[in-house]
């Protein structure tokens, strides 16, 4: 062979070689692009910025890619541009989480109605459970003498939006209005969880305020009683000495029959104060500490 002849054979191989590197240099260009574009739709439908494996890459289009051809997906899309954006196509990541956020929005509402819906029935059972009790001129406002001590701190809680501070039997609520003045209040429970007494205090305060503020605190009570229950059956007066460590000295006593009412002053730990009593007497009993059960 002739050297012309073998340049002719190195001519032709070179530009077969040329061209099959022209070819991956396309191929490898092409498969960047396209790598691109799904690195940019990947983006736009995640929001990460991070880099991903291209490996991971084709597999997460691969996915997005199948479930857009449901018929599912294209139904949510519908829905999606119904309700969101008419006009722009939007990315699967997008409407995947519009539909996620739809649906917690959904849970949320009927978990809100069923809790509305318990709420009534509650507040509709209470209100049975009230209207079957005997209503007397001494209830404490809507809560009659023998009301569940689970339904009166139900009930309440949910018309007068307190929380009574419950210890053993009693339960205890600070500031309840009693005429033009707050005072604690203190419901009083019998073995059996039923009201049966309720006690008004006013604040304990040391010997030196006992007639400047202590006893008119007991007549003002005693005032709110009169409205009340009408005019006292016994008044009562009493020194100093008189009034004893945990015991009660009475300053007014009413005579209703199967009750026991009373308004006086005590002294606990040198602190002195102002208490009115409503009690309810079961037949045949008196409570020991009931100032008119001695009379």
């Amino acid at each position: 062979m002739t050297v012309r002849a073998l340049s002719g054979c190195f001519a032709v191989a070179l530009c077969a070689l040329c061209a099959h590197a022209t070819d991956e240099v396309r191929e490898a260009a092409f498969y960047d692009s396209v790598v691109a574009v799904y690195m940019h739709e990947y983006r736009e439908c995640t929001g990460s910025m991070g880099s991903i494996d291209r490996a991971m890459l084709l597999e997460w289009k691969t996915k997005m890619d199948k479930l857009s051809q449901t018929q599912a997906y294209v139904e949510l899309v519908r829905e999606y541009r119904a309700a969101v954006d008419s006009v722009r196509k939007p990315p699967p990541c997008r409407v995947l989480a519009w539909n996620e956020e739809r649906k917690k929005a959904q849970m949320q509402s009927e978990s809100a109605m069923v809790q509305t819906l318990l709420a009534q029935d509650e507040a509709n059972d209470a209100r049975r459970d009230l209207d079957t009790l005997a209503k007397s001129p001494y209830d404490f406002g809507i809560f009659p003498f023998g009301v569940s001590k689970k339904l009166f701190l139900y009930t309440y809680k949910k018309t007068r939006n307190v929380d009574p501070v419950v210890m053993d039997s009693i339960a205890y609520v600070n500031d309840v209005q009693w005429g033009e003045r707050p005072f604690l209040t203190a419901f009083h429970f019998d073995k059996n969880g039923r009201l049966f007494k309720y006690e008004i205090e006013s604040p304990g305060l040391a010997s030196d305020k006992l007639n400047a503020v202590v006893r008119p605190d007991a007549e003002y009570l005693s005032q709110v009683f009169t409205r009340k229950f009408g005019e006292p059956a016994r008044r009562y007066t009493f020194g100093f000495f008189d009034i004893k460590n945990g015991v009660l000295s009475p300053y007014k006593t009413w005579d209703i029959k199967g009750y026991s009412v009373y308004v006086g002053i005590s002294v606990d730990n040198y602190r002195y104060y102002a208490k009115a009593v409503v009690a309810r007497i079961p037949a045949r009993a008196a409570r020991a500490d009931d100032p008119a059960a001695s009379k």
